[in-house]
């Protein structure tokens, strides 16, 4: 039993726009943006892994994961482009035909950090803008949807070491793309 710690997909604002999202279908492209300052200072700034890794290896699994969850699996990642500091240009392909961009840095003075996922097509727009919910609480969600899954004695979630494994498959295809 598994759950990867992808907090925004446990957001009440995120379950409501994905929903939304499925509800309606038809959707031809979307958009992210993560663009921060987290790695100048702060809570954040100090570790190793993120210096290192920077926003793709951070915020990168969590913008995939919710273009993937709105638009269909990610099945190839059509182009990838990398300037410092820190910013990421990315096209990923979709197994339903959709097309979406990700734009990713957290090395740029951003205070507070954007974060936006759109999608667009027959139903026109739809977009998650920001965290209106604190990502503690997402956590602790996330943490009970676990507990909830153990003493269910429950085989797995969505979101498992699969659904991991995946995320991490994009973020070195768009290493090897850039």
């Amino acid at each position: 039993m598994s759950l990867v710690n992808l907090v925004r997909r446990f957001a009440p604002e995120t379950i409501e726009w994905l929903g939304d999202v499925h509800r309606l279908g038809g959707w031809a492209g979307g958009n992210a943006r993560w663009l921060s300052g987290a790695l100048l200072g702060g809570d954040y700034s100090g570790s190793a892994w993120r210096q290192e890794g920077g926003a793709l290896a951070d915020v990168g699994p969590h913008v995939f994961d919710l273009l993937d969850a709105a638009l269909g699996t990610v099945v190839e990642v059509r182009g990838a482009h990398f300037v410092e500091p820190d910013l990421w240009n990315v096209v990923l392909g979709h197994d339903t035909g959709a097309t979406s961009t990700a734009t990713l840095s957290m090395r740029l003075p951003m205070r507070p950090t954007i974060t936006e996922v759109s999608v667009y097509g027959e139903h026109g727009y739809r977009e998650v803008v920001g965290r209106a919910t604190d990502p503690s609480d997402s956590f602790a969600i996330a943490m009970d949807r676990f507990i909830e899954l153990i003493e269910r004695n429950q085989p797995g979630h969505d979101l498992d070491v699969r659904r991991g494994l995946h995320l991490a498959r994009i973020v070195d295809a768009v290493r090897k793309a850039s």
